[in-house]
């Protein structure tokens, strides 16, 4: 594999060729595009869950409501 470090002698490294450097930027703008698709699907989701939520209507005794490990301590 094709390092991108920069060469000994202070320039960049004569064994990366313009076509890996070109694939490389390609494969990154590809797995953006991917990340965005995804973060949008779960946004989705969770937008759905928020819009389908039927919880019970919290208590107004001015106490937090009890969780089942309240009494584990």
């Amino acid at each position: 594999m094709a390092s991108i470090t920069d060469h000994e002698e202070g320039g960049p490294d004569p064994c990366v060729s313009s076509k890996d450097l070109t694939k490389l930027a390609g494969d990154l703008g590809e797995m953006q595009d991917h990340l965005a698709k995804q973060v949008k699907r779960m946004d989705e989701i969770v937008d759905r869950i928020e819009t389908g939520w039927r919880g019970p209507a919290p208590r107004r005794t001015g106490r937090p409501p009890r969780t089942p490990y309240a009494s584990v301590k």
